[in-house]
């Protein structure tokens, strides 16, 4: 059994190193976006002609980046999870509340309830038993940076199109307030 329990071990830790990486890259991902498309951004509005062309370009392109932002966001929230999880289950294995059966090992492939996960295909089942039954309130300090994040990319738009628009807004404005 010891040499089952070491297995174990060895392959959540493998998975915790893996995921571990990707805990903080998502994130710098998802504010590289934001950059890049602000630097787009910035070129747009140093344009004064084909402001319809522009604009239509603005709306794709912060879609785009809007969507890409936000599977980072996604990939980053599951990457936390199953550190939390393989933390969790290293300490019950190590302490003794959990112990290691050989299915414990395998994939759970026929088991409804874990395909729901995410990475139910590669994972032990013992990690999406723990992944599945843990409490997800570690999760909430992370939305705060998600909506920062879309705060800032709305800001951006905003502004740029503002940049855009503004020399046509103001000749209109002033041709109604000298009418």
């Amino acid at each position: 059994m010891p040499d089952l329990t070491n297995k174990a071990l060895k392959q959540i830790s493998d998975i915790l190193l893996d995921f571990r990486a990707q805990h903080n890259h998502k994130e710098t991902m998802a504010w590289a976006g934001i950059v890049f498309y602000s630097v787009i951004c910035l070129q747009l509005a140093k344009t004064s002609e084909s402001q319809i062309l522009f604009t239509i370009f603005l709306i794709l392109f912060v879609i785009l980046v809007y969507l890409f932002v936000s599977k980072q966001y996604e990939l980053q929230q599951n990457a936390v999870v199953t550190n939390a999880a393989c933390i969790s289950l290293t300490a019950k294995i190590i302490s003794g509340e959990k112990t290691i059966e050989e299915l414990d090992c395998k994939h759970a492939k026929d088991d409804a309830s874990l395909k729901k996960l995410d990475n139910y295909h590669i994972f032990p089942k013992c990690l999406l038993e723990e992944i599945r039954d843990m409490p997800k309130d570690h999760l909430v300090d992370r939305q705060y940076l998600k909506i920062l994040s879309y705060c800032v990319l709305t800001g951006i738009t905003l502004l740029t199109l503002y940049s855009i628009w503004s020399d046509k807004v103001s000749r209109l404005f002033n041709c109604i307030t000298n009418t």
